[in-house]
């Protein structure tokens, strides 16, 4: 104890100490703690939304991924097409050219036979009737004497044609 403090005093000291602790504690508890609590519980809701916000992007995640599986399935699908597809163009690309092919010859051959066609009118028409008229003129002088022999010349002429020529 201190020289010339009484009981007393010392006790009143002891109370005015134990009276401040206690009103600090009532401060303490009334103002300090209820921030606190309201900071705690603000941290809380904030830490629940934050792990809510974890499971929706987490799910959203699985979604985004599972979509991208599913995406990924189509483009794989849709190449195996696309190549089933060049495939199929390019067969029906090979017979289009070959029936093109074919189609040519067949106008070629067809260009051939009426050419040929058309020589054989154009001599039927102009030749044949001039070499008719000249050949009728030349056996009538070289056959004027017997018809018979006449007769009988121009029908070997005839069949010769009909078995060689014609």
């Amino acid at each position: 104890m201190l020289s010339g403090e009484t009981a007393t005093s010392i006790a009143f000291r002891l109370l005015n100490f134990c009276i401040i602790i206690s009103l600090l504690s009532v401060m303490y508890k009334s103002f300090v703690q209820s921030e606190l609590y309201k900071i705690m519980e603000t941290k809380e809701r904030q830490l629940l939304e934050l792990k809510e916000q974890r499971d929706y992007l987490k799910n959203q995640l699985k979604s985004i991924e599972k979509k991208l599986v599913d995406q990924e399935s189509l483009a794989i699908d849709l190449k195996h097409k696309i190549i089933r597809w060049q495939e199929h163009v390019t067969q029906e690309s090979h017979t289009h050219t070959k029936i093109h092919e074919q189609h040519i010859q067949n106008l070629v051959q067809k260009k051939n036979i009426q050419s040929k066609q058309f020589q054989l009118d154009r001599l039927q028409r102009e030749v044949f009737p001039q070499a008719v008229g000249d050949l009728k003129v030349r056996l009538e002088q070289e056959f004027a004497h017997d018809k018979q022999q006449g007769k009988e010349y121009v029908r070997s002429i005839l069949m010769y044609m009909q078995r060689d020529v014609i």
